[in-house]
């Protein structure tokens, strides 16, 4: 698909001459239509991780400092996702180049995106958290003296 002539144009900054009022009123405009993307807007793109369930070595316990027979981490499992030191996630490389080369960012696409992924990792910890859940014993007996079947496991 070739690009038009007025597609070409956005793409390049007009020329700028130092101390012109003109030229620097036209890149001012341009900047606004093509290098609309601040740092700030850049981290609101941020994805959270996808939601892990915490590792479990074979003998059953969790991992962890005590634990270095399971796994170089302690917890068996290599990051998959790396954030870098950052917990909330990584930026989204799109809104990087935006940022850098201009162009337009769906920005509401972006957070539709991120809600889908904070309400799985809900749900997918949910899950997770209810399928852990301990489960009531039963109650043998009636808890009256001479009523107790605790031993025999009649009700």
């Amino acid at each position: 698909m070739a690009l038009t002539e007025e597609q070409m144009a956005s793409n390049f900054a007009p020329a700028y001459a130092a101390g012109n009022e003109q030229s620097a009123a036209d890149l001012s405009a341009w900047k606004a239509v093509n290098r609309n993307m601040p740092q700030a807007a850049v981290e609101q793109t941020r994805m959270p991780g996808e939601w892990m369930p915490p590792a479990q070595n074979p003998a059953g316990g969790f991992g962890g400092s005590g634990d270095a027979a399971y796994g170089t981490y302690g917890a068996g499992r290599i990051p998959n996702q790396m954030t870098f030191g950052d917990p909330r996630g990584q930026v989204d490389p799109e809104a990087l180049r935006i940022q850098s080369q201009g162009g337009r960012y769906d920005m509401n696409a972006r957070r539709d995106a991120i809600a889908a992924r904070v309400l799985a990792n809900t749900n997918a910890e949910a899950a997770y958290n209810q399928s852990r859940a301990v489960q009531p014993l039963a109650y043998y007996g009636g808890g009256i003296a001479g009523d107790n079947n605790y031993a025999t496991g009649a009700a």
